[in-house]
Protein backbone atom coordinates (compact mmCIF):
# COMPACT_ATOMS: atom_id res chain seq x y z
CA UNK A 1 0.00 0.00 0.00
CA UNK A 2 1.44 3.32 -1.11
CA UNK A 3 0.30 6.88 -0.48
CA UNK A 4 1.75 10.08 -1.86
CA UNK A 5 1.12 13.78 -1.71
CA UNK A 6 -1.00 14.74 -4.71
CA UNK A 7 -1.17 18.01 -6.63
CA UNK A 8 -3.77 19.28 -4.17
CA UNK A 9 -1.33 18.73 -1.31
CA UNK A 10 -3.48 15.99 0.23
CA UNK A 11 -2.36 12.38 0.60
CA UNK A 12 -3.78 9.98 -1.98
CA UNK A 13 -3.46 6.26 -2.60
CA UNK A 14 -1.22 5.10 -5.40
CA UNK A 15 -1.17 1.39 -4.69
CA UNK A 16 1.14 -1.01 -6.50
CA UNK A 17 0.37 -4.55 -7.56
CA UNK A 18 3.10 -7.17 -7.88
CA UNK A 19 2.33 -10.09 -10.16
CA UNK A 20 4.32 -13.31 -10.37
CA UNK A 21 4.16 -15.29 -13.62
CA UNK A 22 2.88 -18.83 -13.09
CA UNK A 23 5.68 -20.26 -15.25
CA UNK A 24 8.43 -18.88 -13.00
CA UNK A 25 10.12 -21.93 -11.45
CA UNK A 26 11.64 -20.07 -8.52
CA UNK A 27 8.44 -18.28 -7.49
CA UNK A 28 5.69 -20.59 -8.78
CA UNK A 29 4.51 -21.43 -5.25
CA UNK A 30 4.13 -17.78 -4.24
CA UNK A 31 0.41 -17.10 -3.82
CA UNK A 32 0.72 -14.20 -1.37
CA UNK A 33 3.31 -11.58 -0.46
CA UNK A 34 4.08 -13.40 2.80
CA UNK A 35 5.63 -16.20 0.74
CA UNK A 36 8.14 -13.83 -0.88
CA UNK A 37 11.61 -13.88 0.64
CA UNK A 38 12.06 -10.99 3.08
CA UNK A 39 15.00 -9.67 1.05
CA UNK A 40 12.85 -9.51 -2.08
CA UNK A 41 10.11 -7.59 -0.23
CA UNK A 42 12.73 -5.14 1.02
CA UNK A 43 14.10 -4.67 -2.50
CA UNK A 44 10.61 -4.04 -3.89
CA UNK A 45 9.89 -1.50 -1.16
CA UNK A 46 13.16 0.28 -1.89
CA UNK A 47 12.40 0.27 -5.62
CA UNK A 48 8.99 1.90 -5.14
CA UNK A 49 10.45 4.52 -2.82
CA UNK A 50 13.39 5.26 -5.13
CA UNK A 51 11.43 5.45 -8.38
CA UNK A 52 9.52 8.48 -7.08
CA UNK A 53 12.40 10.14 -5.22
CA UNK A 54 12.76 13.12 -7.58
CA UNK A 55 9.03 13.73 -8.06
CA UNK A 56 8.52 15.56 -4.78
CA UNK A 57 5.46 13.42 -4.02
CA UNK A 58 6.48 12.45 -0.47
CA UNK A 59 5.79 8.74 -1.00
CA UNK A 60 5.01 6.55 2.01
CA UNK A 61 5.01 2.78 1.97
CA UNK A 62 2.24 1.78 4.34
CA UNK A 63 2.57 -1.98 4.22
CA UNK A 64 1.50 -4.94 2.19
CA UNK A 65 -2.00 -6.25 1.50
CA UNK A 66 -3.30 -9.65 0.49
CA UNK A 67 -3.75 -11.21 -2.92
CA UNK A 68 -7.51 -10.90 -2.41
CA UNK A 69 -7.16 -7.14 -1.82
CA UNK A 70 -5.11 -6.82 -5.02
CA UNK A 71 -7.74 -8.73 -7.00
CA UNK A 72 -10.46 -6.44 -5.61
CA UNK A 73 -8.42 -3.37 -6.53
CA UNK A 74 -8.02 -4.62 -10.11
CA UNK A 75 -11.73 -5.42 -10.43
CA UNK A 76 -12.68 -1.98 -9.10
CA UNK A 77 -10.31 -0.25 -11.53
CA UNK A 78 -11.93 -1.85 -14.60
CA UNK A 79 -15.53 -1.56 -13.44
Amino acid sequence: RVTQRGKSGRREHNDRIIAVPTWNDRLRDVADYRALPARMREELEQFFATVTFFTGKDVRLEGWRSRKAAEQLVRASVA
